[in-house]
């Protein structure tokens, strides 16, 4: 079992948090997927301040947009990994 930590002690073989494939120490296809991962996540809370800002109506809005990015990222990672 691999115990190793990034910098923020996370497991380096978790592949949700960082992208980073369980075998794979290749940094720089680590950092390739860990800079898509926030990409996708910075959009997430872009939105959730948007709805903070104008209430309820963009509530929905906000929501809408979290799942779809937060599901394009999963699509991209898995279509990525399954290629």
């Amino acid at each position: 079992m691999d115990d190793r930590r990034t910098d923020d002690r996370r497991p380096t073989d978790d592949r949700l948090t960082t992208g980073r494939r369980p075998t794979d120490d290749d940094d720089n296809d680590y950092k390739y997927y860990y800079k898509y991962y926030y990409y996708y996540y910075y959009y997430y809370y872009y939105y959730y301040y948007y709805y903070y800002y104008y209430y309820y109506y963009y509530y929905y809005y906000y929501c809408y947009y979290y799942y779809y990015y937060y599901y394009y990222f999963n699509y991209y990672y898995y279509y990525y990994y399954n290629y």
